[in-house]
């Protein structure tokens, strides 16, 4: 939403499919006269400039998103849609200038720059200042922001280049994908001072790197052929008409994300912690009526958004699930027995002791997940734990090539997963999360080892968390609520193999609280944890009950109503606590009216002016040697 018009696209690989490094033009008429055509004009009022938006744009638009993201549509369409979104986006930007400048709310926290008095320019409303903690860079004003992505957006345009040319094969193995945690995101956060010296390094034009230099003199073909060098240019791309019109759509870009950040803000403040209250009692009340089968039906649905707050009926509770799946071979021998069950449990038994197991991230590292290759653990959100109790990768990493930090191209490994007997497994897995890899005891029948304990192992379930992402063969066993759910026995409707059901059942009903049981069955050892069992006629009747069961301090505050007011004014800090309930209650709550709100306010103004033929007017006739291309 936030750049909803504007968009700068970094990979131009697909533009490489376009244009050849041989300097081909994007249009068959491209002198300058021609590119130079005023295409668009919007001005909103009679104080505001007459923005002329130039032919020249259209082409820098196709550039720098219009292939890709149109591709296999006609060019009346691409560059219909070009034009369209080029005065959409001049519309709400001079609007929102014009109410920036008003000051009314909720406009009327915006910055503005008492240097600048020109309230029609854009720079007028983006900070200049970076914000400090003493020493420690915290955030970069707006304007170094715009800054730094312009220059990034010129480097990954040459880079396009590079890769386009190396296309390089990473010598490592070929691995299958492993699902990843559900917040986990495949790119590394930037911190705002490598930010700033990114900025102080500049754009590469490869001083030392001869493929860079080639594929930046290519770069430079392609815009001097299409004239989007400019009359400017002297050698400096930060001179060019291309890289100017780069720094005006993120500054556009800009000014509409504050505007919108205003209006989503103004909306949320909107929802009372009360509103809130209600909106959870009603969940509650909902849970109280429901039937032994409608709660059977929830709690199977149950997320951390959507919690079971009542429980009608016990006998309920939650297991993860570690499987160590059966090899194709023990599959089909375990298939092969015959004879009686029991008969079929040792035999089954004797054959999954020939279980291996292997730490399944490879995927991760190969991908370019955040990796430390010293420690061997992953960071960020692709660990469950504190970083001191993160699972480190098992196994061998060979660097083969760096991380290039100017580049922005990811390290290169040689991997070699280790393989472990089913004992040494059981051990190891005992030692990460006991510190004792010899408790336990083993277990008869279908049941292979139990072990229990009333006291709570450091960071219990996220380490479980750890283990299922590295070792279990089960996918559904991968970001769930609380693992599965295991249901009081009811003849004839039976919802997992017995084996499981009946081992998740004794779970629930032993006295100890951290515990497991490897239990055996066609599919290989599940070893299930018992995480929660929930208690008949028990529940968190009020909103206050249940977030002081979720976090019993507060968060520091002397009460939730203050709790509440800091988390609206924190929305969009980097470190808001989104995980937590209240805040996913509240986006939940309010994302559809704010939604339904930012949509209509600028739709309403689009349309306002659109149709006004004094503030916005197309000249089609201008441009209609693109459509026809």
């Amino acid at each position: 939403m936030k750049k909803r018009f504007v968009a700068i696209i970094s990979s131009v690989l697909a533009l490489l499919m376009c244009i050849s490094v041989s300097g081909c033009k994007l249009i068959r008429t491209n002198n300058k006269a021609d590119l130079a055509q005023t295409v668009a004009t919007v001005q909103i009022s009679e104080d505001a400039p007459k923005d002329e938006i130039k032919k020249q744009e259209m082409v820098m638009s196709y550039i720098n998103y219009g292939y890709y993201a149109y591709s296999g549509y006609s060019a009346e369409v691409v560059f219909k849609t070009i034009i369209k979104n080029l005065v959409n986006s001049r519309i709400l930007v001079q609007n929102a200038m014009k109410e920036f400048d008003g000051g009314e709310a909720p406009f009327n926290t915006v910055y503005k720059n008492a240097s600048i008095t020109d309230k029609w320019n854009p720079e007028r409303y983006l900070t200049t200042e970076n914000e400090m903690d003493g020493t420690t860079l915290v955030k970069l004003s707006a304007v170094k922001e715009i800054e730094y992505q312009s220059i990034k957006h010129m480097n990954d345009f040459v880079k396009g280049y590079v890769e386009a040319e190396e296309q390089g094969v990473s010598d490592t193995l070929t691995e299958s994908a492993r699902t990843a945690p559900t917040n986990a995101q495949n790119n590394e956060t930037v911190s705002e001072q490598e930010k700033l010296d990114y900025i102080a390094k500049g754009i590469d034009t490869g001083a030392n790197d001869t493929k860079v230099r080639t594929a930046y003199a290519n770069v430079l073909k392609v815009l001097k052929n299409n004239e989007l060098l400019g009359d400017d240019y002297d050698g400096d791309i930060k001179k060019s008409d291309y890289y100017k019109n780069v720094v005006k759509s993120y500054q556009e870009s800009k000014i509409i994300e504050i505007y919108e950040d205003c209006i989503k803000s103004a909306e949320r403040s909107k929802i009372t912690l009360n509103d809130l209250k209600d909106n959870y009692l009603e969940m509650y009340e909902e849970q109280q009526n429901f039937t032994n089968s409608e709660f059977a039906t929830a709690i199977s649905g149950a997320t951390y958004d959507n919690p079971i707050v009542y429980l009608p009926s016990g006998g309920y509770g939650f297991v993860y699930n570690l499987l160590l799946g059966a090899s194709e071979t023990q599959s089909s021998l375990i298939s092969a027995i015959e004879g009686s069950k029991s008969q079929k449990s040792v035999e089954r038994r004797a054959i999954l002791e020939g279980l291996t197991v292997k730490d399944l991230r490879s995927s991760w590292i190969l991908a370019g997940y955040d990796f430390d290759a010293t420690t061997k653990k992953f960071t960020g959100d692709y660990t469950l734990t504190d970083s001191a109790n993160s699972l480190p990768f098992n196994g061998d990493v060979e660097l083969v090539k760096a991380k290039d930090e100017e580049k922005g191209t990811p390290a290169e490994y040689r991997l070699k997963a280790t393989e472990m007997g089913l004992k040494e497994f059981v051990g190891y897995m005992n030692n990460y999360l006991f510190g004792d890899e010899t408790v336990g005891v083993e277990g008869t029948g279908d049941i292979y080892r139990t072990y229990g304990t009333d006291t709570e192992p450091v960071e219990f379930e996220e380490k479980i968390g750890e283990l299922l992402f590295a070792y279990s063969t089960d996918p559904g066993s991968l970001n769930t609520y609380k693992g599965y759910v295991i249901s009081p026995s009811i003849l004839g409707q039976e919802t997992y193999v017995q084996e499981f059901a009946d081992a998740g059942r004794e779970l629930i009903a032993s006295t100890t609280k951290y515990n497991y049981s490897m239990v055996a069955t066609d599919y290989g050892y599940h070893i299930m944890f018992f995480i929660k069992e929930l208690d008949v006629n028990t529940g968190y009747a009020t909103l206050e009950d249940y977030l002081n069961y979720l976090k019993a301090d507060k968060g520091g505050f002397a009460s939730w109503d203050e709790y509440y007011a800091d988390m609206l004014a924190n929305w969009t800090d980097e470190n808001a606590d989104t995980d937590f309930y209240l805040y996913k209650l509240q986006n939940l709550y309010s994302e559809k009216t704010v939604a339904t709100k930012l949509s209509n306010v600028e739709s309403s103004i689009i349309e306002t002016y659109r149709k006004d033929t004094s503030k916005v007017k197309i000249y089609q006739d201008r441009f209609s040697d693109l459509l026809e291309q």
